[in-house]
Formats: structure tokens, sequence, C-alpha cells
């Protein structure tokens, strides 16, 4: 401990930027980087290896479910992603939307500028492309349809809310209500436990209003 080898951590550097920062487990990254940290170690090209877009999106996607609040976590997740988000695919630029919805629906409501920002319309974009494509209708929700037409109610199937993104199960347009009909693939395996992106999809719809 406390030991500053230059030449084992230019070598270290070397090696790790050789590696997909997939490999690395969250856990392996905060120790690298709290070592770095330690013995003031300036590498950035080996910090930019481990800040991966991949990496960067998961950690926005995780932050918007946990409804993370934290303004001084927020504010460095924002610069990060200011530099990362030209780099992302449409699959990560889905999950920073998400993000971007939770900021802008928080209690301070603040929505900061910057690379993120700008591509907020891209992230949408992405997001209600994946919302359409991947469009699926479980037996339960066809019967709450037939049972709602039946009691001739006007009924939209899987609409589109055009400034969230989402795909929602059942809109009955004449009372401007929603429906969702949640299956078994929203919870956990085994359990009535609804899975984190269920639970961040009704928030963000409620918060609506």
């Amino acid at each position: 401990a406390g030991v500053r080898d230059e030449a084992l951590f230019s070598a270290l550097g070397r090696a790790v930027r050789r590696v997909d920062p997939r490999a690395f487990s969250p856990l392996s990254v905060s120790h690298l980087l709290h070592a770095l940290a330690t013995l003031h170690v300036r590498d950035g090209a080996l910090v930019r290896a481990l800040e991966s877009t991949q990496s960067v999106a998961n950690i926005a996607w995780a932050a918007a479910v946990f409804d993370v609040r934290d303004l001084r976590f927020l504010r460095w997740l924002w610069r990060v992603l200011d530099k990362a988000v030209w780099e992302m695919s449409p699959i990560h630029l889905r999950q920073v939307h998400q993000f971007i919805l939770t900021c802008e629906q928080g209690p301070h409501r603040w929505h900061m500028g910057g690379g993120a920002a700008v591509r907020a319309g891209d992230c949408l974009h992405a997001f209600r492309a994946m919302s359409e494509k991947e469009v699926t209708s479980s037996r339960l929700q066809r019967d709450v349809v037939a049972v709602l037409r039946g009691l001739g109610e006007e009924v939209v199937e899987e609409w589109v809310h055009p400034r969230t993104g989402y795909s929602l199960d059942i809109l009955l347009p004449r009372s401007s209500t929603v429906i969702e009909v949640d299956g078994p693939f929203h919870y956990a395996a085994g359990s009535r436990t609804p899975l984190g992106s269920t639970v961040m999809k009704h928030r963000h719809i409620r918060n609506l209003g």
C-alpha cells in the first residue's frame, strides 16, 4: 500500500487498454480507479478506456431505475454523458433517454445542457423505434381488449406516447385513459416483484399526470 511504481502502472495501463471494458466487473473498475486516485497516478487514456459508452449508458439507466436524486452524482454523470453520448449506438441512446426522462421529472426539474441534451431527440427516436419494434401482446391483454370493446369502448392497442416513447398497452381515447396489462414477463421469475424497467415505466407515465 502506498507504493507508487510508475513502470508498473504504465504496464498495467497498457494491458488494461487492450481488454474489452465489458470484461471488467463494476467492482474491479472501482478498485482500479481507487488505486489510481489513492496514488494520484494520472492515466487519462486508461480512465477513458474504462469509461466505455456501454458502461456509461448502463450507469445512466440504473440511475434512472433507482430514481437517484443525489445532485453531485447526477452532475458527474451528465459530464461523462456529454462526452460519451456522441459515440453511442441506438441501444445505448435508448438507455440515456430514460435517464433524461428521470431527470426532467425529478424533484428539482432540472435539465443540464451539453452533448446529452443536444442528442435528446436522437435518444427519443432510438427509444421509440425500439418500442414500435418490440411490441408484444399477451393473451391476458387480448382478453382485456375484447371485454372493453364488448362494453362499447374505443380501444387503441400499443399506443406509443409521443413524449416518452413508451408503448402503452391500451389507450381509451374518449376518456384519455391508459391501461397497462402487466403479464408474467414484467416480473422477476417465480415472484411478484416487478422488474426495474417496469417500475420505471410506471413512474414515468404516472408523473405525466
